[in-house]
């Protein structure tokens, strides 16, 4: 309609041409607002300095319809390679923002213990969630 509208003197392998890049042009505009809500969440969580714990991540992945709860967050993140055994990231994952390691004190009467947890970043609330959703669409698709 718009070819035949505002370009009628075009040759037909022009107006071929112009259907194509027409076809394209919606193709990306679709995907732009089919991301959206994506690039919205990735935009909000990488803004934020605010760390939070693996079962404040878990919450937050259940909030994008990702099933997974804090153990088996935890067990998940283990088989991909990004955490150790001992529930804490590797370096390499630290090095890129995506985790923080936060050491504390555990006293009682009788010791005093000290113990290391996982914190996840704005930036790694991003990673782990994008991570997921491959992970959760491909399984699910």
């Amino acid at each position: 309609m718009f070819i035949k509208n505002y370009l009628p003197f075009l040759d037909e392998p022009y107006r071929d041409l112009f259907r194509l890049q027409m076809t394209i042009i919606n193709k990306l505009n679709e995907r732009i607002r089919h991301d959206q809500p994506l690039v919205e969440f990735a935009n909000q969580v990488s803004n934020t300095d605010n760390l939070i714990d693996m079962n404040a991540m878990a919450k937050l992945a259940r909030a994008e319809n990702i099933p997974v709860g804090r153990n088996k967050l935890y067990g998940w993140l283990k088989g991909k390679g990004v955490l150790m055994a001992n529930n804490l990231p590797y370096q390499a994952f630290i090095d890129r923002g995506y985790f923080s390691v936060k050491e504390s004190v555990f006293e009682t009467a009788t010791m005093t213990k000290t113990y290391q947890q996982t914190f996840v970043t704005g930036k790694g609330q991003r990673f782990v969630i994008t991570l997921l959703r491959k992970y959760y669409g491909k399984e699910m698709g």
